[in-house]
């Protein structure tokens, strides 16, 4: 049995309008200092006022949002927050899941 890589398309999720006004609500409640809401360190927009490197952070199983997370290396703890939480979600499920290999 070959191996499934199918997984959605980032842009069917990330370039949807929904996902544009979600984070864009986020992003105008932002103050500067604000905490992660994964670490609870501070956020800071990149040096040219983009806040490219803060990541809407969704809340498991669902289309909602927590709120802002750390998409660049957090300057406290190290994290990229967002990723290194969808990376240890989707390890668990990894692990979860059936063996794909029959001994």
């Amino acid at each position: 049995m070959p191996w499934d890589n199918a997984r959605p398309s980032t842009d069917r999720i990330y370039n949807t309008p929904g996902h544009k006004r979600a984070r864009a609500a986020l992003l105008a409640a932002f103050t500067p200092g604000d905490p992660c809401c994964l670490c609870g360190h501070p956020m800071w927009p990149l040096p040219n006022g983009k806040a490219s490197n803060l990541h809407a952070d969704h809340i498991p199983g669902t289309d909602q949002y927590r709120g802002l997370a750390h998409g660049s290396p957090c300057p406290t703890c190290g994290r990229r927050c967002n990723q290194h939480d969808g990376a240890v979600r989707g390890r668990a499920k990894q692990d979860e899941a059936p063996s794909r290999w029959i001994l």
